[in-house]
């Protein structure tokens, strides 16, 4: 699809709404960088903030719970070594179809 002044639209420029919204779980410990994400995402039309949290626990719940189609997560979160940051990656990926 190309896209003009945020309205999707078909090959031949013809506005299309059958778009559905892309769902997004924000993660990340800072509260204000991550209201700061939360407030420019939700500019955008074609996408819908679902969760947010600040820890990788509470995440894997909500992943669980909305099956967002994206995750945008802090990959230094506190708690969070790399080992289980990766296995969690491979998890969601393989049982949510999420991107991550």
């Amino acid at each position: 699809m190309l896209y003009s002044k945020g309205q999707p639209q078909n090959l031949l420029g013809e506005v299309s709404n059958f778009m559905e919204s892309i769902t997004v779980v924000i993660v990340d410990d800072h509260p204000i960088f991550r209201q700061g994400v939360i407030n420019t995402l939700s500019l955008e039309e074609d996408l819908d903030i679902v969760a947010d949290t600040d820890n990788g626990e509470e995440a894997l719940t909500l992943v669980r719970k909305f099956k967002p189609d994206v995750v945008l997560m802090d990959v230094n979160l506190p708690g969070m070594n790399a080992e289980w940051q990766g296995q969690t990656v491979r998890n969601l990926k393989m049982i949510l179809n999420t991107r991550l």
